[in-house]
C-alpha cells in the first residue's frame, strides 16, 4: 500500500483482510472492446480509522455517498494490480486514475468438464499484449450467455450500485484520487465457485492464490466512472 493508507482492521484479529479480484470483459467503451483483471489487496481507510470506524466496518460496507469525496473519511477497496487487453485504455487508467494498470493478453477456451456439469470459460492472463510474458493467472469463470452455472439463472435485478473508489498514489498520478464507480446490472451467484490457479512467481501470488469465500456474476453490466477528485 502507498504511503498514508491504512488497511481496515475490521478483520485484522483473524489475520485477514478483505481482497479479491474483478475479472471483465467489456463490449463497448471509448476505448473499444477489452478484457480487464483488477486484483484488490485489501481494503483500506485514507487515514487513521477509529474505533468507531473499526466497529462500523465489521457491519457495513464502503457507501459512495459517505465515503467518497470526503478526505478526512474514505474507506475503500484498494487494487494492487490491473491488466488491460487494450493499450488506450491502459494509458487513460494510468493518466486519468494514477492505476498502475499493465498490458495482458486474456486467452480464453470453452471449459465443458465443470464439477455439476455447467459450461465454463478459461482465461489465461499473461503480461505483455503478444503474451509473451509471465502468466498472471488462469482463471475459471461460468460461460457467459450461459445460465446454467448461476443462482438464480436468471440473476436478481437490475440492481444500481455506486462503489466507492480510491487510486493514484503512483508514478502517473501522485495525489490521491476519490471518486465513484456507478453500475447497473444483473447479479446472480457463479456455481460452481469460479476456479482460480496462480503460478509461483506471479506478481498476484499471495493475494489470488487464495479459496474464494464468494463469486458473484454481473450480467448487462452498465459501468459508468465519473472524473475523480
Amino acid at each position: 500500500l502507498p504511503e498514508g493508507l491504512v488497511l481496515d482492521s475490521s478483520l485484522e484479529q483473524f489475520g485477514k483482510t478483505y481482497g479479491g479480484f474483478f475479472l471483465a470483459e467489456y463490449d463497448d467503451t471509448p476505448f473499444g472492446s477489452f478484457w480487464e483483471l483488477v486484483v484488490i489487496c485489501g481494503l483500506v481507510w485514507n487515514r487513521e480509522p477509529t474505533l468507531k470506524d473499526v466497529l462500523l466496518g465489521l457491519f457495513t460496507a464502503p457507501s459512495a455517498e459517505t465515503d467518497v469525496g470526503k478526505e478526512e473519511n474514505s474507506r475503500s477497496t484498494w487494487a494492487s494490480n490491473v491488466y488491460v487487453s487494450s493499450r488506450t485504455a491502459r494509458d487513460h487508467g494510468r493518466s486519468e486514475f494514477g492505476l498502475i494498470s499493465n498490458d495482458a493478453q486474456f486467452t480464453v477456451t470453452d471449459v465443458e468438464d465443470s464439477p455439476e456439469g455447467a459450461p465454463r470459460q478459461k482465461v489465461v492472463v499473461r503480461q505483455g499484449l503478444d503474451g509473451d510474458g509471465p502468466e498472471v493467472a488462469t482463471i475459471y469463470v461460468p460461460k457467459r450467455g450461459s445460465n446454467k452455472a448461476k443462482l438464480p439463472p436468471d440473476g436478481f435485478g437490475p440492481l444500481s450500485l455506486s462503489l466507492p473508489s480510491l487510486s493514484g498514489c503512483s508514478e502517473y498520478v501522485k495525489d490521491l484520487l476519490h471518486y465513484s464507480v456507478d453500475l447497473t446490472c444483473k447479479t446472480s451467484l457463479a456455481m460452481p465457485a469460479c476456479d482460480v490457479t496462480v503460478p509461483e512467481g506471479s506478481v498476484v501470488e499471495g493475494i489470488m492464490d487464495q479459496k474464494p469465500l464468494i463469486c458473484i456474476n454481473f450480467d448487462d453490466m452498465t459501468m459508468m466512472v465519473p472524473e475523480p477528485q
